[in-house]
């Protein structure tokens, strides 16, 4: 079965750091979402992903969980869309959150934007991370209104 990409593509935020592009409509609780971390992309516009969820989880990457008492890592889920991607929180400063973004070895799809790679550390400025979990949030809020 071919799947069909969207028509129009929204983005918020700058792909060669951190942005998240839509499709859709955002008054809808499954929307199509794809994140960019350092020009790599994670997601598909190819599968809905839960709003209310998805925007909870991007506010665990502005103020991340402490680490378990077991010492596991910081995982960020987005959802199912994402299920070929692991995102690791491994340290964060009042100004700074480093990732690792990783491809899993057994993908559900082709990422031909990862072929030579299987992950990437990733450095975001806190108001750069919070700018952009903040104009989606409102996108999302104005839309549901």
């Amino acid at each position: 079965m071919e799947t069909k990409m969207p028509d129009a593509i929204f983005s918020v935020g700058n792909e060669q750091h951190f942005s998240i592009d839509y499709a859709g409509c955002l008054r809808e609780n499954l929307v199509p979402v794809r994140v960019w971390f350092k020009g790599l992309p994670i997601g598909t516009l190819e599968e809905p992903t839960y709003m209310p969820s998805f925007i909870a989880n991007l506010r665990l990457l502005i103020h991340p969980p402490a680490e378990s008492r077991i010492g596991a890592a910081r995982l960020v889920a987005f959802g199912d869309t994402f299920d070929d991607f692991l995102v690791e929180i491994i340290r964060e400063t009042d100004h700074v959150l480093n990732l690792r973004v990783e491809l899993l070895d057994a993908p559900f799809r082709a990422h031909p934007a990862w072929r030579s790679r299987r992950h990437v550390r990733v450095t975001l400025a806190k108001p750069v991370l919070v700018s952009v979990v903040n104009e989606m949030t409102a996108r999302v809020n104005a839309a549901v209104v």
